[in-house]
């Protein structure tokens, strides 16, 4: 997470974890859309279990 401000479909993690975590994103292209899919560990406690945090979907040819 970066510790300024940003645009784009990532916009959707703003204040779920603290900045300057490590979010993963997977991106799936189907058709006229992309779908987002945010997992978050919290590493702080000892584990690496990813979880969901966010998701979304927003046109393919998007521009932020």
């Amino acid at each position: 997470m970066p510790y300024g401000g940003f645009f784009g479909p990532q916009e959707a993690l703003s204040g779920l974890v603290p900045a300057g975590s490590f979010i993963e994103e997977w991106r799936y292209d189907m058709k006229d859309e992309a779908t987002y899919v945010w997992f978050y560990a919290d590493t702080a406690t000892g584990t690496d279990v990813r979880r969901v945090i966010a998701t979304a979907i927003v046109p393919k040819d998007a521009i932020y």
